[in-house]
């Protein structure tokens, strides 16, 4: 049984049989590092809220300038355009044979192709991945396709997809992961070093949360080593970074200069030093106007126990709010101490459970709430053992 879909179908239509997607639906498969992550990475670069399929699999409306901007993306696997989905097992190949009949791909004419297939969470009962891959290779030869598994063309990825409960089919348009090649920028290979610096993955994760495209730039108002600014250098989005610590500065001014030489970076960064619980007078002092913030508050764990760097912090989120160009509708992302194991990834944190290292999470909605900033997201991620960090995405009203 075939049908086509616009965008957002129904559950039951998907549970009733084999959907192929119109040419303006994509399919994004989400990497397993954090299912919540994904979804809301999704939604801020597809500029729309995609239909959930499974926590790692989203049908989204395409566009001619979504495969660029998930080039930006820390999370994403695969994006396949066109697509087809299915529950059903038992007619799992005849479908398949079917949606390759209407020459997804376009006339062979001499191109080659290879037929890739992967296993997620744990897979779908009773199919085997191999097999498909094989008998989809045999009907594309007989169109007239070259198989070609080192350098193809064209690429058919079959997704047995436990998650969901279906096998997902399509032509595979991200050849390379957008992460590809971030193991070179992690914290230890960089000149200057803290062992308190964000990881590569979660600072474009924020960044693309909070980045609107805006022309102002986005800040870092604790800086630190540079880490932030450095991803959104890489970017393209003009960048920020302000620490009170003089070290700070000059030592990620020495990792951007690292980072240039390497040609990654795609835009200008200015770094400041100044105090981030008086943005107003440093930026008006400079001239600048700012879109948003993304920051990872350069406390130990012990340290949020602390009456003094409590009050810093709740005093950095009323001075971004009162900073030049920042209005209702700017947002801001930041990272905080959380305990471990109390939340999953698959899921964002929705309950009011839970404590910023003896502070009640009551609390902590109340400061952001009244230094203007309404939350949208929150979301647990692992770190160690004892330590999770939690990013809570914001909106200023």
């Amino acid at each position: 049984m075939g049908y086509s879909i616009r965008l957002r179908p129904s559950s039951d239509s998907l549970r009733s049989g084999v959907v192929t997607a119109s040419l303006m639906e994509a399919m994004l498969i989400g990497s397993g590092w954090h299912p919540s992550l994904f979804r809301a990475e999704m939604s801020a670069l597809c500029r729309s809220r995609p239909w959930r399929l499974g926590p790692r699999t989203l049908i989204i409306e395409s566009d001619d300038e979504l495969l660029e901007r998930l080039s930006r993306s820390a999370s994403v696997d695969e994006y396949l355009s066109p697509f087809g989905l299915t529950s059903e097992a038992d007619s799992l190949e005849v479908a398949l044979a079917a949606w390759l009949s209407d020459s997804p791909f376009g006339a062979p004419a001499g191109r080659s192709i290879a037929v890739r297939w992967s296993k997620r969470g744990g897979g779908v009962d009773g199919v085997s991945g191999k097999r498909l891959a094989h008998t989809c290779g045999g009907n594309l030869s007989d169109q007239g396709w070259m198989i070609d598994l080192d350098d193809p063309d064209e690429e058919l990825l079959i997704c047995l997809d436990g998650t969901s409960g279906h096998v997902i089919w399509g032509r595979r348009a991200l050849r390379e992961l957008p992460r590809a090649g971030w193991t070179d920028r992690v914290p230890t290979e960089r000149p200057f070093f803290r062992p308190v610096s964000l990881d590569p993955r979660l600072a474009r994760l924020a960044l693309n949360l909070v980045d609107i495209g805006e022309a102002e730039p986005l800040c870092d108002p604790m800086s630190g080593t540079g880490g932030v600014v450095m991803e959104g250098c890489m970017l393209g989005i003009s960048m920020l970074g302000v620490d009170l610590d003089e070290e700070m500065v000059e030592g990620a001014r020495a990792n951007l200069d690292w980072l240039d030489e390497s040609g990654e970076s795609e835009s200008e960064a200015i770094l400041l030093h100044g105090d981030a619980t008086d943005l107003k007078a440093l930026l008006e002092s400079e001239g600048m106007r700012v879109s948003g913030f993304v920051f990872d508050p350069p406390y130990g764990r012990n340290a949020w126990k602390s009456d003094d760097a409590w009050t810093l912090f709740t005093d950095v989120l009323a001075s971004c709010r009162c900073s030049p160009g920042i209005s209702a509708g700017s947002e801001l992302a930041c990272f905080l101490p959380w305990p471990p194991g109390l939340h999953g990834i698959d899921e964002a944190v929705t309950d009011s459970l839970g404590d910023v290292h003896g502070r009640p999470w009551t609390s902590v909605a109340d400061a952001f709430e009244s230094s203007g900033w309404r939350i949208l997201s929150r979301h647990a991620v692992p770190v160690h053992g004892s330590l999770a960090r939690l990013l809570v995405h914001a909106q200023a009203f």
